[in-house]
């Protein structure tokens, strides 16, 4: 490979760190926004539908879009499982998506997320924001595990 291994293409995105699912990426940008690429079947992207991204002409540098999270949202910390990523966000609120077939996404039910909009995990109701301060998500397979 060496020198025969071309870079990826990301345009202007300054790459902070990085985390690879099973078969996607997200990247957390310097700036703190979220850029995801590869399969999207199941939501992992969180782009709001089903479409691979990466695959195709026009999708990767300039053209690659920003995961939203949220209005002014910044993420602190991106990881992903087989088919499935989470976030935690600026103000410590975790957002899961993509493949909930175990319920690993954490809100009750097994229905995927991130293909139709993203939506928060409460990690638990008896916990407010401002007494927890979410150091590290670890996604393993089809299960998360939170550091506080």
């Amino acid at each position: 490979m060496g020198n025969y291994l071309v870079g990826i293409n990301l345009g202007s995105i300054n790459v902070q760190s990085f985390n690879a699912g099973g078969d996607h990426t997200c990247l957390l940008a310097t700036s703190g926004y979220l850029y995801c690429f590869g399969s999207n079947d199941r939501g992992q992207l969180g782009q709001g539908h089903s479409l691979n991204i990466g695959n195709s002409a026009n999708e990767m540098g300039e053209y690659l879009q920003i995961t939203s999270l949220g209005i002014g949202r910044r993420v602190r910390v991106v990881t992903g499982g087989t088919e499935h990523t989470c976030v935690i966000l600026d103000n410590y609120e975790v957002k899961c998506f993509g493949y909930n077939n175990f319920g690993q996404l954490g809100y009750g039910d097994i229905s995927n997320r991130g293909d139709v909009g993203i939506q928060w995990v409460n990690i638990s109701p008896s916990l407010t924001w401002e007494r927890v301060k979410l150091l590290n998500i670890s996604i393993l397979a089809n299960s998360i595990l939170v550091l506080y």
